[in-house]
């Protein structure tokens, strides 16, 4: 019941607007009317004035109800609006309420308003309810998807100053503030802006912040709290009396915000803070979110994200998929409807009152029917409780429901009360929680390759780098005609083979961002094929028919390497029990406009046509249709993921390509890739000299942790005429050069080093020299990519292992350089 009503009045009658005022003043409540006659009245009121409920006259001199409903409905869709009329048929009644209106009360039964009112007023505040509650589920969902991408992140690892921002970022956005920092407590106590979003540009390079830390009564939002457990809150500074804000949140018009406290190593790393530059009440959901954040980053810091991130994210999806609030209803032995107790959680009950006496078998599907009915009927003869889930709905719009039955012992009239719980939202939320871990797994095990595979190519590639040049030297201290001289040939060629196994190895582990060029398909399919030939058994025969001279396609070459090994992968599996044929084409071809040789969303135009076929099992027609959808797999748990074909699917898709597939069981698949042409000239390696040395004179600093390969460099300098100094400590070699400033021509360093990295050694150097050539050596390293080598001043980067002529058009390239 309403103590008080703020009542919308839409009469021309004075007695009649006397007579409604006073049934609701019979009724108990406080009535303050704002009476309007007038659409332009109306409408002002609507705009400008807080009212409870519409009652409305039908036929006004400027307006009718129809009118005043759909001017409510415009600019207050949720306020209930009452038509109250004295003359107004049954037609002009139901056309009023199809149209949106709550009721409509005769004047000749006002006694009835205020029933209806009630009834109106109780439903409009539970809609206002469900809708709070609704955007609190939006934002903790919103704020829960925020944590899981930022423990995504955490659980990558590496460079904490990367996590610290994309916090900052994703605070701002998830709460919708302007400004967000992560601010480090100093050894010195001073507080230092490490990350934020939304400040001046040299805010977060400016000198850290003095605080007074000794006075923790008298805390301010942004620094004192940092000894006090609990977060910071202030809606308003103008109104605050217990803190007050920092020189630097004043200067950016800091006029509310939330802050936590970070925990760190061995104490507080700092604070986290969300602000606004206007009045904001920050909920607790809000406050809840930005704690769990701040949890995220300690443990990130810490190192010790993982079980940690795992069991409080589980923690919020359990919060998340909290149970919708259950609905009640009372049945008899044959299923029908006594009584609706609860009804609004039952979205599908639209009018609750109109199911009463009728049958949960004609309202619910035939398999729910069954399952629910078997439940009942148990219960009714005397049984236990039970339990069961049942669905109600097709498609998109199915909902999954568990129910309890349980009798209410009334042997006179048996019935059962039957509590019913909407899951939907759980059962999806599984589903797709282990469609995450799975692609999770799936990418961690990526990862784990791309790893291992640049450990194995930096060791394995300095290996090589040792037998390959040494076997050079002595080859070439051999007579021209002679066994030996072949033999030495035989283990040049040998290294030259593992090296090529490891580059393809590397180009199908690498996970750097795409970045197209001009791509000759044909060199990527080889090297492919190439790959696969090492890995394959030999019951599986690989043919391939390669158009001589295909033309470019502008594209990312580790994507097409992507593409070919997931269709490899998938024709071996067909294949693995019975063995078959791989067979790979490549052809330019024209699409033409409504041809039905090509896939419909193909554009015409010149496409490089790739086809993949196999001889394995084939796949049925339900399958086929499916093949596309991320996560869909018909092999055994632990062989596949699902991912494999959509991204396949995407990458042609992002190319502006297509790909068809036809398969037949027991004869095989194909997959023809369509990818349009681009013109380009394709990137390919510049061809070398054949000369086997460039001579010169130059004095020669040479660094490499291997001791046999800072001697074979040394030996191969020297054999080239240059004057050669090797180190195998990088500090011993940069004290070295500081003495000798001027008296080296270029200095040649490895990557990898125990006491120091090539690249610091190279920052040394060429703050000594800033003209002075440097060579990075390398067997692998990701970290060298081509913007940061131009950044860091290198002149050139030559992988291991290198051969002698390798290495002399290099010096020769880095001194010639110089000297233009």
């Amino acid at each position: 019941m309403y103590s008080s009503l703020r009542l919308l009045l839409v009469e021309d009658s004075d007695d009649d607007a006397w007579l409604v005022t006073r049934e609701l003043s019979r009724g108990g409540y406080e009535v303050e009317v704002v009476r309007v006659e007038t659409e332009a009245e109306l409408r002002e009121a609507l705009t400008t004035e807080d009212v409870d409920i519409v009652l409305s006259d039908y036929q006004l001199p400027s307006l009718n109800g129809m009118e005043a409903l759909k001017l409510v409905r415009e600019l207050a869709s949720d306020l209930p609006f009452i038509l109250v009329s004295g003359a107004v048929g049954e037609e002009t009644a139901v056309a009023l309420m199809r149209a949106g209106a709550n009721d409509f009360i005769s004047k000749a039964q006002l006694a009835r308003l205020r029933p209806a009112v009630d009834r109106e007023l109780e439903e409009a505040a539970d809609r206002r309810a469900r809708r709070r509650a609704e955007a609190a589920l939006r934002t903790r969902v919103r704020q829960q998807e925020s944590i899981t991408e930022l423990g995504r992140i955490a659980l990558q690892g590496g460079d904490l100053e990367r996590l610290m921002s994309h916090v900052v970022e994703s605070l701002a956005a998830t709460l919708e503030v302007p400004l967000a920092r992560i601010a480090e407590l100093q050894p010195d106590g001073r507080l230092r802006n490490a990350a934020g979003v939304g400040w001046q540009s040299d805010a977060l390079d400016r000198e850290p912040e003095e605080l007074e830390l000794s006075s923790i009564d008298s805390y301010t939002l942004g620094d004192d709290n940092l000894g006090h457990d609990d977060p910071v809150l202030v809606e308003d500074f103008a109104e605050e009396t217990s803190c007050r804000a920092t020189r630097m949140l004043e200067a950016h018009c800091v006029e509310s915000g939330v802050q936590v406290c970070v925990d760190g190593y061995e104490g507080r790393f700092g604070l986290l803070g969300a602000f606004a530059r206007a009045p904001r009440s920050f909920s607790q959901d809000d406050v809840h979110y930005i704690e769990s954040v701040a949890h995220l980053l300690s443990m990130a810091i810490r190192r010790d994200r993982s079980e940690r991130m795992l069991r409080d994210n589980e923690a919020q999806l359990r919060s998340l998929l909290a149970a919708i609030p259950d609905f009640l209803f009372v049945v008899g032995p044959g299923g029908d409807l006594r009584e609706i107790i609860v009804s609004e959680s039952a979205h599908f009950l639209r009018s609750p009152e109109s199911l009463i006496g009728r049958s949960l078998q004609e309202l619910l599907p035939e398999p729910s029917a069954e399952r629910i009915g078997q439940a009942l009927a148990k219960v009714l003869a005397g049984g236990a409780p039970q339990s069961a889930e049942y669905w109600v709905g097709e498609g998109v719009q199915r909902r999954w429901l568990s129910a309890r039955i349980v009798s209410l012992d009334t042997p006179e009239d048996p019935k059962a009360l039957i509590v019913a719980r909407d899951v939907t939202e759980k059962r999806r939320a599984e589903d797709e929680r282990e469609q995450l871990e799975r692609q999770l797994l799936q990418v961690q095990k990526m990862e784990a390759l791309g790893t291992l595979a640049g450990g194995i190519a930096h060791d394995f590639n300095n290996i090589l780098m040792a037998l390959r040049g040494y076997a050079e030297l002595t080859r070439d201290s051999l007579a021209d005609a002679s066994e030996e001289r072949d033999n030495i040939d035989e283990i040049v060629v040998a290294a030259d083979r593992a090296q090529d196994l490891v580059a393809q190895i590397l180009a199908f582990s690498r996970q750097a961002q795409p970045q197209r060029r001009a791509v000759d398909v044909r060199e990527v399919v080889g090297e492919v094929l190439g790959l696969l030939r090492a890995t394959l058994p030999s019951t599986i025969e690989i043919r391939q028919v390669l158009e001589e001279n295909p033309p470019s396609i502008d594209a990312d070459p580790a994507q097409i390497h992507q593409v070919l090994m997931n269709l490899a992968t998938n024709a071996y599996h067909a294949m693995r029990e019975k063995g078959g044929i791989l067979e790979v084409r490549l052809e330019s071809v024209e699409a033409r406009q409504d041809s039905r040789d090509f896939p419909p969303e193909l554009s015409p135009g010149s496409y490089l046509k790739l086809t993949i076929r196999d001889t394995g099992h084939g796949m049925e027609g339900e399958v086929l249709e499916r093949i596309y959808d991320p996560f869909f797999t018909t092999k055994e748990v632990g062989e596949g993921t699902g991912l494999g074909l959509s991204v396949v699917h995407g990458i042609l898709k992002n190319h502006g390509g297509a790909v068809r597939t036809e398969s037949e069981i027991g004869r095989g698949t194909t997959f023809d890739l369509y990818f349009p042409t681009s013109g380009a000239q394709a990137v390919v390696a510049a061809e070398r000299s054949e000369q086997t040395g460039i001579a010169g004179e130059a004095r020669v600093l040479f660094v490499d942790d291997e001791p046999a390969i800072a001697r074979l460099g040394g030996r191969l300098l020297a054999r080239l005429g240059h004057q050669c100094t090797t180190f195998t400590r990088a500090e011993d070699a940069l004290e070295w050069f500081r003495d000798h400033v001027g008296e080296v021509d270029i200095v040649i360093t490895d990557f990898t080093m125990p006491d120091r990295t090539g690249l610091s050694l190279a920052r040394e150097v060429l703050a000594l020299c800033p003209e002075l050539p440097v060579l990075i050596t390398t067997g692998y390293s990701d970290q060298l990519t081509p913007d940061r080598v131009r950044q860091e001043g290198i002149r050139a980067v030559v992988m291991k292992p290198f051969s002698s002529r390798d290495l002399a058009l290099a010096v020769a390239e880095a001194l010639g350089s110089r000297e233009q």
